[in-house]
């Protein structure tokens, strides 16, 4: 079973994620976004995304989130 994780996001407006090593596979509204290193991502961060791993290897990868800064 692959692990899974999720943030959980209030007034952003988008978020990206870049993979650092390794292929993380990225889930937004049940479509499934292959990454693999040195690839990004951005989103709407209304809607949760899923990170999955289906690799035997640790993967690395940061998540850069902004806020609405509008009131």
């Amino acid at each position: 079973m692959p692990s899974k994780g999720t943030i959980a996001h209030t007034k952003r407006i988008a978020d990206a994620s870049d993979v650092i090593k390794e292929l993380v596979t990225v889930e937004i509204e049940r479509q499934q976004h292959k990454l693999t290193e040195h690839q990004s991502l951005m989103f709407d961060a209304n809607k949760p995304p899923y990170w999955f791993n289906y690799t035997k290897e640790i993967v690395q990868f940061l998540v850069v989130s902004s806020r609405n800064t509008v009131n």
